[in-house]
């Protein structure tokens, strides 16, 4: 077997502008045998590197990884000589498949990642990464295809970020959508193929033809406890208040108008005595005998200050009062009317002629009292 002249074949050496280059290699049957040990050998001026054939189907594939050969990634200078070496029962060949190989020239880029959607009132909002570093050149040099299906239907969008704006009025309510996006060179320094499909992302749109994204859930949910928020806020402070309110004693006004409810539940009759107690006189006084208990030696000891009633008796119209809102007890003491108002009102009986401590008083005309 000789690879001499070798003319019938095809390779495809693709690379992710990184560390790995992966080949396809197409030829007859009969220059590499199932049983041969076939290669590439990929060569620039630092050493060569091997990568290992296997056959498949109806080729024979490689990847080379150079991640830890080498201490950087690909740049736009590197380049590489590609043959194919074969070994088959003892007899080895090699033949030169590629005099430069540029991986500027052949790139498909890793696949786009962390591709995310936000929506909005009126549009969607898509967003992935590129898969590089930022400050890669390759970055800024990739072109992209966002494709979503649901509903029947396909709709392809092309950014050249790594996002895209989709109008909400394309989506359809109730309905299950998926998205995902891949990259391409744009074919103008960077060359290449496209990527393969990123991650999808899936979805459902809600109630109305603008979709339902969790981001919109969220801000609904948002919004309602921002506006429940004031009225708990008046709900805890009112409670306290509220039980504050009804522990604190309310002063009774009870002891200032006590004697004005005593006045309430006098009779009529009192309450006449009282509004003329200014005018009020006693003219003279009736002694009836039959009704004066006997005295006792306690009530002797207490009358030795007092004048003989044959001489004075104890009120009379000549004796005039200090105050006329004063009157004698039979001991001689002095006590206030109002006083005698409110031992009379203490009485169950409810007797304004009769007192088992005082002498009694009645009501005389005048010209009785003379007799």
């Amino acid at each position: 077997m000789s690879l001499e002249g070798l003319q019938n074949y095809s390779l495809e050496c693709l690379n992710d502008y990184l560390f790995t280059i992966t080949c396809v290699l197409t030829v007859s049957s009969d220059l590499l045998p199932h049983g041969a040990t076939s290669w590439l050998e990929f060569y620039d001026y630092r050493e060569p590197y091997r990568c290992v054939l296997t056959a498949q189907a109806h080729s024979w594939v490689c990847e080379l990884d150079l991640t830890l050969l080498v201490d950087y990634t690909f740049t736009d200078a590197d380049f590489f000589q590609i043959s194919l070496n074969s070994s088959y029962h003892g007899n080895s060949s090699s033949a030169v498949l590629e005099e430069i190989y540029k991986p500027v020239k052949h790139i498909r880029p890793v696949p786009p990642s962390n591709l995310s959607y936000l929506g909005k009132t009126d549009h969607v909002v898509f967003h992935w990464l590129s898969g590089y570093q930022e400050n890669t050149s390759l970055v800024q040099n990739l072109q992209y295809e966002l494709s979503i299906h649901g509903d029947g239907k396909v709709i392809d969008v092309h950014p050249v970020d790594t996002h895209v704006v989709v109008e909400m009025s394309n989506f359809v309510p109730h309905r299950s959508y998926m998205a995902r996006v891949r990259s391409v060179p744009n074919q103008i320094h960077y060359r290449g193929v496209w990527s393969h499909w990123g991650t999808a992302v899936h979805w459902t749109t809600g109630d109305n033809s603008k979709g339902e994204t969790p981001d919109s859930s969220f801000s609904s949910i948002w919004f309602a406890l921002f506006c429940l928020l004031p009225v708990l806020l008046l709900l805890l402070s009112y409670i306290p208040y509220y039980r504050w309110k009804k522990q604190v004693l309310i002063p009774s006004p009870t002891p200032y108008i006590r004697d004005f409810k005593r006045c309430e539940v006098l009779p009529g009759m009192v309450g006449e005595l009282l509004q003329g107690e200014k005018s009020l006189k006693i003219d003279s006084m009736i002694e009836e005998s039959d009704s004066i208990p006997s005295p006792s030696p306690v009530h002797y000891e207490k009358m030795r200050s007092v004048p003989d009633q044959s001489e004075q008796p104890f009120i009379t119209s000549a004796a005039p009062f200090a105050s006329p809102s004063m009157i004698l007890s039979p001991a001689g003491t002095e006590i206030s009317f109002s006083s005698w108002l409110e031992d009379f009102a203490a009485t169950d009986t409810g007797s304004v002629t009769y007192s088992e401590d005082y002498c009694t008083l009645s009501h005389a005309n005048t010209e009785q009292a003379t007799k």
